[in-house]
């Protein structure tokens, strides 16, 4: 399905060495499945962050913005047969997305293959920008280490809880058992005392016997790392409520700071404690001032947690054509290895030996907001984008 965006162009030759017609930008993401809220996300904040990078005009030197949905539904292969049409049918000049990091690597030997960038939001495996990195890779997105290098360096008490033993709860495909290791590696190096972990399907509606499992181990974890992605994290945190799981033992992890989520969650995520990419009232710039005001405008609601992180691939995509002059990826690749821009979250680095882009990250704790009617992000420290860089796992060039 063809979205497109236009600016004020014409269809001629336009200097600078870009070809002419419009510049087309394949979007493969969930728009359908367990993550399509994240697919939701990422689409209304590449929008806005094209909008803003462009100046308004949804145009780069005088060629407008065609914007092409490909819906993956979850299933690397059938990211790769959209890609395909994408790449071949409707020669995109470059990719963006997947939600599922699963997708995500199905999709990176592919841009090598055909040559084309791909700029990953917001798939969070480690593996994307570390040992299945290619040069055509970029992310946007933060990595599974990003969130425990964030954690680790905020310090705290919570550090000394993880020493009396720490366990795990994840899904049980390419992002979990990144976020496993990442946490482990994190929580180790500071003295933490690795229990291990239980895994379950991304596809699990009842978590139950899976907690029940957590509770009945000898000696109980001191702390439970919870990572989730998509709509199973309310069933999720919901039956560790009523389990009285928050009252045995003290819960971290990633933060689903969707609105969606925290709103179904209620009062049942009350002092939960973690790190999340983004909510919109925790940044204080600028850009993000500019996000909210105008994501408001579009959506009657502010922007949702990977929101932003759309909005800084419309950044990089922009800044890149801008810097290149042209669509060749070879030249695209040099423009946009090292940039640096100003987003929702600060400043963004895109790392030039593996293509992640350095950014804020938040440790918050979610308290409850009556005014709001539900647990609000509230920040314990906003950890930069030097601070929270993962390690550099990409294979030497």
């Amino acid at each position: 399905m063809a979205v497109s965006v236009t600016g004020c162009g014409s269809g001629q030759q336009a200097a600078g060495g870009i070809p002419a017609g419009p510049i087309k930008i394949g979007v493969i993401n969930s728009f359908s499945g367990p993550l399509q809220n994240y697919a939701q996300q990422e689409w209304r904040g590449l929008q806005l962050g094209l909008q803003y990078a462009t100046g308004g005009s949804m145009s780069i030197d005088g060629h407008p913005i065609d914007l092409i949905k490909g819906n993956d539904n979850g299933s690397p292969s059938t990211g790769v047969q959209e890609a395909k049409k994408l790449i071949l049918d409707d020669q995109v000049a470059l990719l963006t997305g997947p939600s599922d990091s699963s997708v995500a690597a199905a999709l990176i030997p592919l841009a090598k293959q055909y040559q084309k960038v791909l700029v990953v939001d917001p798939a969070a495996d480690d593996a994307i920008t570390g040992k299945e990195f290619n040069p055509y890779v970029f992310r946007t997105a933060v990595n599974s280490s990003q969130y425990t290098a964030a954690f680790a360096a905020a310090g705290g008490a919570m550090l000394d809880l993880v020493k009396g033993g720490f366990y795990q709860f994840a899904p049980d495909y390419s992002y979990g058992q990144s976020a496993v290791a990442a946490w482990k590696a994190a929580l180790v190096k500071v003295g933490g005392n690795d229990l291990g972990q239980t895994m379950a399907p991304l596809t699990t509606t009842d978590f139950t016997p899976y907690l029940q499992h957590i509770l009945s181990l000898s000696p109980l974890p001191k702390v439970l790392v919870v990572t989730w992605a998509g709509v199973g994290a309310l069933t999720l945190l919901k039956q560790m409520q009523d389990l009285g799981m928050y009252n045995k033992m003290t819960v971290i992890g990633v933060i689903d700071s969707s609105q969606s989520v925290l709103k179904a969650l209620g009062k049942s995520a009350d002092g939960y404690q973690g790190v999340t990419d983004y909510y919109y009232s925790l940044p204080n710039n600028p850009v993000n001032a500019w996000f909210v005001k105008n994501y408001e405008a579009q959506y009657y609601a502010p922007p949702d947690l990977f929101s932003a992180t759309g909005f800084q691939a419309g950044q990089l995509i922009v800044q890149g054509i801008e810097k290149a002059g042209s669509l060749d990826s070879a030249k695209l690749i040099a423009a946009m290895s090292g940039a640096t821009f100003q987003g929702p979250k600060g400043t963004v680095k895109i790392r030039a030996v593996d293509h992640q882009a350095l950014q804020d990250m938040f440790v918050v704790k979610l308290v409850w907001d009556p005014k709001a009617g539900y647990c609000v992000p509230t920040l314990i420290k906003d950890v930069g984008p030097d601070a929270s860089a993962p390690p550099v796992t990409a294979p030497a060039a």
